[in-house]
């Protein structure tokens, strides 16, 4: 907007000093209070219908939705700063127990602490403080949409609308087109909606998201490569700081400073989602 010339941007969260059912209560305000909450559906059960509804429509299994776990532990396995360093398999998230079938404690990301920070400026301060030019990435293009904050009022459950429609402004800021992203850091707070986010975000055609990761393609050398450092499911999901991560780790991707790296990286995407997309924002990086 011009109004200041260095904005510093943090997020930070602290959940993990309370208890369980606290904080899954908690975390339940970013659904309905009045037709979704006081009626005992959890964020994770809401969540779990739409899963439900995505392998029904479509013919996919929990183990095809597994494999966006397994892709996320991968890549966070090779991440310095992520909660879960470990690798996964299959199996590992199918004999998870179950949070709200069919979703199982391995398609969900975890409660836990952290924080982040970015700092914006303009190129003439960024030149007057002496970063060096490669190290720059420019704010592209950013986007921003809602959508009914209930599933139920929603015209179609097996879409992020909100996602769409904040992505095509992204894009349109940006001068780009889903073809152009080299990787994509979704909100992968559960399995599907990383399924459904590649759809809203253009990536795949409607109930097609599920055949990139049975194709390899969000794995970090594939086309569309998807939770470059961990994501939610394996670098962590501080809820308060998850949208700035996604925005450190999209830099440290296009300044070639991130572990693991996507080769030549130049655009990268992050889309950060409130509730069960009733709040949704789109912002496209690019390397200076």
């Amino acid at each position: 907007s011009g109004l200041e010339d260095v904005v510093a941007v943090v997020g930070v969260e602290k959940m993990t000093d309370a208890w369980p059912s606290d904080a899954t209560r908690y975390l339940a305000y970013a659904a309905d209070a009045d037709w979704e909450l006081f009626h005992g559906a959890s964020f994770v059960a809401l969540n779990a219908l739409i899963m439900r509804l995505y392998m029904k429509t479509y013919g996919y299994t929990e183990e095809d939705l597994a494999l966006f776990a397994v892709n996320a532990h991968a890549n966070g396995a090779k991440n310095p700063y992520a909660m879960f360093k470990r690798p996964i398999t299959v199996e590992t998230v199918m004999k998870s127990p179950y949070v709200a079938d069919p979703l199982k404690l391995f398609d969900a990301s975890p409660v836990c602490d952290g924080s982040a920070a970015v700092i914006i400026t303009t190129p003439e301060k960024a030149k007057e403080l002496g970063v060096p030019k490669e190290k720059w990435v420019e704010v592209a293009g950013m986007g921003r949409a809602i959508d009914t904050i209930n599933l139920a009022n929603r015209k179609d459950f097996l879409t992020l609308t909100a996602a769409k429609v904040a992505a095509e402004k992204a894009y349109k800021m940006a001068g780009v087109t889903p073809k152009d992203i080299d990787f994509f850091e979704v909100h992968d707070a559960f399995t599907v909606m990383a399924a459904l986010s590649l759809e809203a975000l253009g990536v795949a055609e409607r109930g097609k998201g599920a055949m990139l990761a049975k194709e390899g393609q969000i794995a970090i050398d594939g086309d569309y490569p998807i939770q470059t450092m961990g994501g939610l499911k394996s670098r962590g999901h501080p809820v308060g700081a998850t949208g700035v991560y996604q925005t450190v780790e999209a830099v440290l991707q296009l300044r070639g400073e991130a572990s693991p790296q996507v080769p030549d990286a130049e655009v990268g995407l992050t889309q950060n989602i409130g509730g069960t997309g009733s709040n949704i924002t789109v912002n496209v990086f690019r390397r200076v």
